[in-house]
């Protein structure tokens, strides 16, 4: 039993840093093809880093009780856990911008590929 919550939780933990990696990746290209000349990496890391915090700490509690029925059923498809990454950040999107929906359902999929990777494979054993 503690081996599965130590599983979860690096399972967890490689989604959120996924997240973060590719939100920062992100910002990066776009504003440094499309905004202001004069900014730093520091400041496109400090501006991912931050987005992703705020999506991590919002989306925790569904991402739970998500993580909970995958268990208990024993979900163990790869394709559920990236549907549910890519539906998971959608009420975090503020606007309607087809771009900011596309990214988010992307970075989404992706850290549920990583969870799934990490630990989702072996969900109820």
């Amino acid at each position: 039993m503690k081996r599965q919550f130590l599983r979860i939780g690096l399972g967890y933990l490689a989604a959120a840093l996924t997240g973060t990696l590719l939100v920062t990746l992100l910002m990066y290209y776009t504003l440094r093809f499309f905004g202001p000349e004069d900014y730093g990496w520091r400041d496109f890391l400090n501006a991912g880093v931050q987005s992703s915090l705020q999506g991590i700490v919002f989306t925790l509690a569904p991402a739970l009780l998500l993580i909970a029925l995958a268990e208990i059923y024993r979900w163990r498809n790869m394709l559920a856990y990236e549907a549910i990454g890519a539906l998971l950040p959608l009420p975090l999107v503020y606007s309607f911008d087809a771009g900011l929906i596309a990214e988010s359902c992307a970075i989404g999929a992706a850290s549920g590929f990583v969870y799934w990777f990490v630990s989702g494979r072996k969900a109820g054993s």
